[in-house]
């Protein structure tokens, strides 16, 4: 089954970008855009908005991953996904911070990122229809959400 939401994956080794792209086009998400740095990938969202985002927390460059998904989660709250190599507690406590939809510690498994992968694309629809404007229209004891 094809898909049609917008990936992102912020990865600077582009081997493992890569075998990610490789992962979601056979989980059926044909549109992936792979950049090796938080600064390229807020360049395209400037232009055209993903619908998740999956990064690595070291990345080449000025910016962190960590520092990508503060920026995701506080302007544009777009859902995220955190790929590293990094499990240490410490590491584990800053991402938590940013609010991530998952932290996925390589090497990745498969099964492990299609699932994450679905479970933020479930938050972003719940976001999405949360934010619809609701008015409620009361006729005697009735009321109609509209």
């Amino acid at each position: 089954m094809r898909r049609n939401e917008r990936i992102y994956i912020v990865e600077d080794e582009l081997l493992i970008g890569e075998y990610i792209a490789d992962i979601l086009l056979e989980s059926g998400f044909a549109d992936t855009h792979t950049f090796t740095s938080a600064e390229a990938a807020l360049a395209a969202i400037a232009d055209v908005r993903p619908d998740v985002v999956l990064t690595d927390i070291s990345l080449e460059g000025e910016m962190t991953g960590i520092d990508l998904g503060k920026i995701l989660q506080t302007t544009h709250r777009i859902p995220f996904i955190y790929i590293t190599s990094h499990s240490g507690m410490e590491m584990v406590k800053n991402a938590g911070l940013t609010s991530p939809n998952a932290y996925l510690v390589k090497p990745i498994k498969p099964s492990d990122l299609t699932v994450a992968l679905q479970l933020a694309l479930i938050t972003l629809e719940t976001s999405r229809s949360s934010e619809q404007e609701v008015l409620m229209i009361k006729d005697g004891y009735k009321q109609a959400r509209i």
